[in-house]
């Protein structure tokens, strides 16, 4: 009862960590949501203004190894470590350079976190990110949906202390939505242990029912089918994805 007490406990605050709500950013629709597998989980995801800029918003999202109390317990240690490069940088490749380094003198051997940073630049509709083995994030614009691969290393974080990121920006248009997914979703297994996998969440993400909802509602849509597809199989994985629909043009001419 005791351990129940203390889980639940520790559920709490790595909750409180995440955000609350939807945040209001000029131009764009913005959603996230984070389901835990158990109590506590390794998934983290937040909203950040990056280097001190106000129209650079930052979206970390990340997956540390393991499950339980010790991995959210390393969430709230890289959250924190984020928190703090993200006031020194507005570039995705150089936090995640220098997250790289405090992550690997602060973990444990064989400790690594999945971790993928995006910028959105509000005046110029730009995305900018870089990725350390984290799910690629999903582009649907104009009816089309591309993963978009990342450039440089991709070691997650904690795994090489001299990791250098590079990153790669992409120019976004009114209507195009971008998807950003922990492998929970795509990692979802049935009773018959069928994983949904990356062609379906593609597919799905090409059904044009998506086109005319806002980011909440393509969240939750998404979120509906790959828990029919489980049924009543337990959840194995946490759950993380953050939605950004572009919702005007860009304002820098």
């Amino acid at each position: 009862e005791t351990l129940k007490t203390e889980l639940q406990l520790a559920h709490d605050v790595q909750m409180s960590l995440m955000p609350k709500a939807n945040p209001q950013v000029p131009g764009f629709d913005i959603a996230g949501m984070s389901v835990p597998a158990r109590e506590v989980g390794g998934d983290f995801f937040d909203y950040s203004c990056l280097g001190g800029v106000d129209t650079r918003f930052g979206i970390p999202v990340f997956d540390v190894s393991g499950k339980g109390m010790q991995a959210a317990m390393s969430a709230v240690f890289t959250s924190g470590a984020f928190a703090s490069e993200a006031k020194q940088s507005s570039s995705p490749a150089e936090i995640l350079t220098r997250l790289n380094r405090s992550v690997c003198s602060h973990s444990r051997r064989g400790h690594f976190v999945a971790f993928l940073l995006v910028s959105i630049d509000q005046q110029t509709r730009t995305l900018t990110f870089a990725n350390a083995g984290q799910t690629r994030p999903i582009l649907k614009s104009n009816g089309t949906v591309q993963s978009l691969d990342s450039v440089g290393v991709h070691f997650p974080l904690g795994m090489k202390d001299d990791s250098v990121y590079e990153e790669r920006t992409v120019q976004l248009q009114p209507g195009d939505a971008l998807f950003l997914l922990t492998d929970g979703f795509t990692d979802a297994m049935n009773g018959q242990q069928e994983m949904f996998g990356t062609e379906r969440i593609e597919r799905l993400l090409s059904d044009p029912r998506l086109d005319g909802m806002p980011a909440q509602s393509m969240m939750q849509f998404i979120t509906n089918d790959v828990r029919t597809h489980v049924g009543n199989a337990p959840q194995h994985d946490d759950m993380t994805m953050v939605v950004v629909k572009v919702t005007a043009p860009r304002t820098d001419v």
